[in-house]
Order: C-alpha cells, then sequence, then structure tokens
C-alpha cells in the first residue's frame, strides 16, 4: 500500500532572498557573537576557515575583525544540480600546513560558512577537524551544537537564496564589515569575483 508521504515532509515551495545588505548584517552579527563566545571560553582565534564559496565573505569579515593572517578553505559538495549526494564529498581540503597547526600545535580555528542547514557539510569537516569553532552567518537550527555561533536563526521551512547565488555585482551598504570588505575588494586563496 502506497502512503502519502507529503503531509510528513514540510514543503520549501516558499523562496526569500537575502539581500547583500542582511548578509552584511548577519555576518557583523555572527563576528560580535563569536568574539563573545570566545571570550567566556578564554580561547582566541587564529586561523580561519572557509567553506568555500559561501564562507568565503565571513572569512573576509573574521579575518579583518580579528586581525588575523592565516586563513584556509575546504570546497565540498553535498549536490549534483538538485540532487542530493548520499555523503558530503570533500573536494579540497586545507593545506597540510594548517592541519598540522591545528592538530599538533593546537592552534584555535574558527570554520565559517554562509548557512547550517541540514549540518551535513559541518559535520564532514567537524569530523576530520573535531576542535573547530563553528561560525556561521545564518542557522535553521540554532542551538543545535553547543560550539556553533550564528548571526541570525532562519525558518527551517523557508528556501534562502542568497545574494552570492544570483548577483554577482552586490549592492551593499558600506557601514557593514561586509560593505567594507567588498569596497576594498578582499579575496581569499583561489579565484575570486
Amino acid at each position: 500500500m502506497k502512503t502519502d508521504s507529503s503531509a510528513a515532509t514540510p514543503s520549501f515551495e516558499r523562496h526569500r532572498a537575502i539581500s547583500w545588505d542582511q548578509h552584511g548584517r548577519d555576518i557583523d552579527a555572527v563576528v560580535t557573537r563569536t568574539h563573545e563566545y570566545l571570550l567566556r571560553m578564554n580561547r582566541r582565534a587564529e586561523i580561519v576557515i572557509a567553506v568555500q564559496t559561501g564562507g568565503l565573505a565571513l572569512a573576509a569579515a573574521f579575518l579583518y575583525a580579528f586581525d588575523l593572517k592565516c586563513f584556509d578553505f575546504v570546497r565540498t559538495r553535498g549536490y549534483i544540480g538538485d540532487a542530493r549526494l548520499p555523503e558530503v564529498e570533500i573536494l579540497e581540503w586545507i593545506r597540510p600546513e594548517t592541519e598540522a597547526l591545528i592538530k599538533d600545535y593546537g592552534a584555535n580555528a574558527i570554520l565559517v560558512d554562509d548557512n547550517f542547514d541540514t549540518g551535513r557539510t559541518i559535520s564532514a569537516i567537524v569530523k576530520r577537524l573535531p576542535n573547530l569553532t563553528v561560525a556561521v552567518a545564518n542557522s535553521k537550527q540554532p542551538g543545535a551544537e553547543p560550539h556553533h555561533v550564528y548571526g541570525r536563526a532562519l525558518n527551517p521551512y523557508i528556501y534562502y537564496d542568497y545574494p552570492s547565488e544570483r548577483q554577482p555585482y552586490p549592492e551593499y551598504d558600506p557601514g557593514t564589515s561586509l560593505g567594507l570588505l567588498l569596497s576594498l575588494n578582499v579575496r581569499g586563496r583561489g579565484d575570486g569575483p
């Protein structure tokens, strides 16, 4: 007998766009909350690792706000088109010297991304580097993990379109750290806009 599972599965038909200005405010919020979190934990940030590409704007804001010089990134894939892969694939990992700083010398690293949705991407990375502080601009599961810091909670039943997915040249508020960084044309390692 076939059952109707549509009632049990939430619909993501509703889309909402996040503007560059809102994204900048979310980034400012997570930078501030991460600073407060690190003070409470008596830790200081030494390395920023971005989940490419959503975490690159956050990485630039963290590097600037925390006056950090050590940056790296992880490139992952959880979907091919609209098809969700059974496991998140790590396509490119951090440099060996960055990993050694974290694993062998205990350097404190912050993993940054734009969105914590299902948690699959962050979990795949944290399995390999378990002592990371995770900072995300937006979370659909706020408070799910004690070492996660987020800028703004989002409705888990709405699909959000991020500005980097649809706006190659942003309109931005120069009063936010993202606006300032975009106006300075800050870039990370690799190809970027």
